[in-house]
């Protein structure tokens, strides 16, 4: 498990938040805009969290199988998604259950 913050993230834009674009190294046949949003566990030092949103910025088709479905725009500061981030016994050692609702976080009681 990772090291825990002494002081959780309120905030997604505390998180060091970053729109993920696809290019022509990628799988995807076609540069896609805002498919994922990348940013810093907000209860774990030294940990990532990458999830991707429905519909991407570019609005096309979402880039995985699965996405989370995103209200507001690109500002991060009021940016939801549903459902909850469940990131519980990966192999990252990351442990954190919540929600992104209006660009803050919301930690679940089962997080680690």
């Amino acid at each position: 498990m990772k090291p825990r913050r002494a002081q959780p993230l309120e905030r997604l834009v505390d998180a060091h938040p970053v729109w993920v674009d696809t290019g022509p190294e990628n799988t995807c046949s076609a540069n896609r805009r805002g498919v994922e949003i990348l940013f810093d566990c907000p209860i774990h030092e030294d940990c990532l969290c990458s999830v991707p949103v429905d519909p991407p910025l570019d609005g096309g088709p979402t880039f995985e199988a699965r996405g989370w479905k995103r209200t507001g725009g690109e500002d991060f500061a009021t940016v939801t998604l549903a459902p909850s981030i469940k990131r519980l016994g990966g192999p990252d050692g990351c442990e954190w259950h919540g929600f992104i609702r209006n660009g803050l976080f919301e930690t679940c009681g089962d997080s680690r």
